[in-house]
């Protein structure tokens, strides 16, 4: 082959079916991604429904629903590294095939927290008291904001929704710390079983690490759109890890 035809112009209607097939494949793996989400909301709400209700069925399902989320974010790898070696995107286009991995990483984990919970909840049969219970459910309403909301900013690419979900977080490491104190004066004073403190007290760090991947998720977000790097500021708390 020449080097007349290795450096002519790309053929026009080559290069609009190029495109159109890069446009299909990056909104197909945007929706793989989304569909990671729907899932992952809804292992959460069976764990928590579990959690705050002992359903131990609820428990099995939100279990039973991590290897499917797992096998979904292993498809959203493989597609990234296809659509790269494929297209080898740039600037916007780049950012978008490379969030879509962190995105869906983060959200894997958040099943993984998830399933724990669920697990968790098998040995917490017996409720700690009123006051817990509230508290509990309080942490757990401000997650499913915080994952929803996340979702949502991700679909629409907005940025102002995805620096809410950032600010809000530090409400939830609020009431993660109440919790908290609240399980440790419990066990104390003798007023709980130990062994279900315990089991209680993982899961608030469950729940608490949950919020850290939404923030996560939240970052990518602004990425996207921006840019700017997605990776937490050196004097922004550290979210790195499970």
């Amino acid at each position: 082959m020449s080097w007349e035809n290795l450096c002519r112009e790309p053929d026009a209607v080559t290069t609009t079916h190029t495109l159109k097939s890069f446009d299909r494949e990056l909104a197909e793996l945007a929706a793989l991604v989304r569909e990671i989400g729907q899932m992952v909301v809804r292992q959460y709400q069976s764990a928590v429904t579990a959690l705050l209700q002992s359903d131990r069925d609820a428990a099995r399902q939100a279990i039973d629903a991590d290897a499917d989320i797992d096998d979904l974010e292993m498809r959203v790898h493989d597609e990234v590294l296809a659509i790269v070696v494929r297209y080898q995107p740039m600037a916007i286009d780049l950012r978008q095939v490379l969030a879509a991995e962190r995105i869906a990483s983060n959200l894997e984990r958040i099943g993984d927290h998830a399933k724990n919970i669920a697990k968790r909840s098998l040995c917490t049969d017996s409720r700690m008291g009123a006051e817990l219970d509230q508290m509990t459910k309080r942490m757990t309403d401000r997650v499913h904001v915080l994952l929803t909301d996340v979702l949502q900013a991700y679909e629409a690419a907005d940025v102002d929704r995805a620096r809410a979900v950032w600010t809000a977080d530090a409400q939830l490491d609020e009431l993660h710390d109440d919790l908290f104190h609240h399980i440790l004066s419990e066990m104390q004073d003798g007023k709980g079983s130990i062994a279900i403190g315990t089991q209680l007290l993982f899961v608030a760090k469950s729940l608490e690490r949950i919020g850290d991947h939404c923030t996560n998720i939240a970052e990518e977000v602004r990425f996207i759109v921006t840019g700017l790097s997605a990776k937490p500021r050196a004097t922004d708390k550290a979210v790195s890890g499970d």
